[in-house]
């Protein structure tokens, strides 16, 4: 179960503010933020097992990030990676809702995913188990976790509540959303009736054993284009394994 948050040109300081946790087995390789080499200006860390990525930035303004759709009655055999969509938007050079509807046409060629894809002006969700297929965004708050957006899951609303008060606040809030995103919420008997590990009861962060919150990235973009990343990395029960901050602005676009 993943976690996405973003706070679109509603935040007195930040043009736009995100904050998304990436649970997955911790046996997957995963290499860290950075830049790729075979795709030059893309920030991003990388599922090495599939060769995609869960959220991708770069110097011009555009970002995208994924999250599966989680849809037990149907198989994954034989589709395509769900992690391959956030280069596809990079790739296309497309504005955000253009490549949403160029993607529409494909949509059966994955299993169920939400995507998000926007620059500096547009913002888009798209998603293959929603209709319409894809919605432009307005200023606000938006989330999304492993069903439609905005799906009340309780890690989902607790999550919008940190993000409407630091917005609220109107200070820069970026060390209170880390926190927020690593806040750990009890299994409890009741979550166990989903036969899931990882329930979607949780709340922000996982610490399991085998399967957790691996990643917590934060990116803030400024008024003056100016896009700061950091992502905090964690092993199983939630133990720190590093982090990685980064600047990207217009001028190294």
């Amino acid at each position: 179960m993943c976690l996405l948050l973003l706070a679109w040109k509603v935040h007195p300081r930040y043009e736009l503010l995100v904050a998304a946790n990436r649970d997955e087995l911790h046996a997957r390789p995963t290499a860290s933020l950075d830049f790729w080499r075979d795709a030059p200006g893309i920030l991003a860390g990388r599922d090495l097992a599939a060769a995609g990525t869960w959220l991708a930035a770069r110097a011009d303004g555009r970002f995208a990030a994924v999250t599966n759709f989680r849809d037990e009655s149907t198989t994954t055999a034989g589709l395509r990676s769900r992690g391959e969509l956030v280069m596809r938007y990079f790739d296309s050079g497309l504005a955000p809702d253009a490549f949403a509807s160029q993607l529409a046409a494909d949509q059966s060629s994955y299993a169920g995913f939400n995507l998000i894809v926007g620059d500096s002006d547009q913002l888009c969700y798209a998603s293959n188990r929603s209709d319409p297929f894809a919605l432009p965004l307005e200023p606000g708050l938006h989330a999304l976790s492993n069903h439609r957006l905005g799906t009340p899951w309780p890690k989902l609303t607790q999550g919008l509540r940190a993000l409407r008060g630091i917005v609220d606040a109107g200070d820069g809030g970026i060390e209170t959303l880390f926190e927020a995103m690593l806040e750990q919420r009890p299994h409890l008997a009741a979550d166990q009736s989903d036969n899931l590990p990882w329930p979607a009861s949780s709340g922000p962060f996982i610490a399991g054993e085998t399967f957790g919150t691996r990643a917590t990235t934060l990116m803030w973009r400024d008024a003056g284009q100016c896009t700061r990343i950091e992502e905090r990395r964690f092993g199983p029960l939630g133990a720190p394994q590093g982090r990685t901050s980064i600047t990207l602005t217009r001028a190294s676009a």
